[in-house]
């Protein structure tokens, strides 16, 4: 008898790497398997934690060293930085009702025979007047549109199937490393907002798209390689044949 399956985990946070490399999302999306990255943390990772521990309550271990880079060459200015960000995250919800932050939902569906356990952590959730909900997602790196709707996708799916809400949309908030001097006003912070419908309708085919990825992984190489935990690759740098 042959062992069934396994399932397949579709992480809202992993949904972009569907998009650029099946093989390594496959890898890393089996149920129960964890990447573990060790070792000192990039700049732009710690700004971003310690964004996310302002708005939404998050909290990450204190790195055991930071490397910096010419974006933010100190301490310093990785607390200034940190400071306006979180300064233009909270003018943006002021007059929000915030009444879920850190949201984990998970929804378990079969598609194409293949099971897949859609999970994710919202930022916050919304509820306006007339009780419909928003759903934000706080991002503080560098944005790519496509990666970007394909994660929302997957928070409006969650939103809706697991979270039972009336979704009326949901808002990615940017608010990157400023590139200005200290003292100077922020002006990285956008908005990008998709009506929930069209994300939950975009959702299911993603799903779909994932489950049929899988049965048959294929590697793209790209810059992602020096990302990836999948050492068994051709592509991977440790590899001769790396990308």
């Amino acid at each position: 008898m042959s062992a069934p399956a396994p399932t397949i985990r579709l992480r809202g946070s992993l949904a972009p790497t569907w998009l650029t490399c099946s093989l390594r999302a496959t890898h890393e999306a089996m149920e129960g398997r964890e990447t573990v990255l060790a070792g000192p943390v990039e700049v732009a990772t710690e700004f971003g934690n310690r964004v996310h521990a302002a708005i939404t309550g998050h909290e990450s271990d204190a790195p055991g060293s930071i490397i910096y880079d010419e974006h933010t060459p100190t301490a310093n200015a990785l607390k200034w930085q940190s400071t306006d960000a979180v300064r233009a995250a909270q003018e943006a919800l002021a007059e929000h009702r915030v009444t879920r932050r850190e949201a984990a939902l998970s929804a378990r569906v079969t598609a194409l025979g293949v099971e897949v356990l859609v999970t994710g952590t919202l930022d916050l959730v919304i509820e306006h007047e007339d009780s419909a909900v928003s759903l934000f997602d706080l991002k503080t790196g560098r944005m790519d549109q496509r990666s970007a709707l394909a994660q929302m996708a997957i928070y409006a799916y969650l939103g809706h199937h697991a979270g039972g809400w009336t979704l009326r949309d949901v808002v990615l908030l940017h608010v990157p490393r400023a590139r200005n001097r200290p003292g100077t006003p922020y002006q990285e912070f956008s908005l990008l907002r998709r009506p929930a419908d069209r994300l939950i309708v975009e959702a299911e085919a993603m799903i779909r798209q994932v489950a049929l990825a899988a049965q048959s992984p294929t590697a793209a190489p790209g810059i992602h390689c020096g990302r990836c935990a999948n050492t068994e690759c051709v592509f991977h740098p440790e590899n001769d044949d790396a990308c």
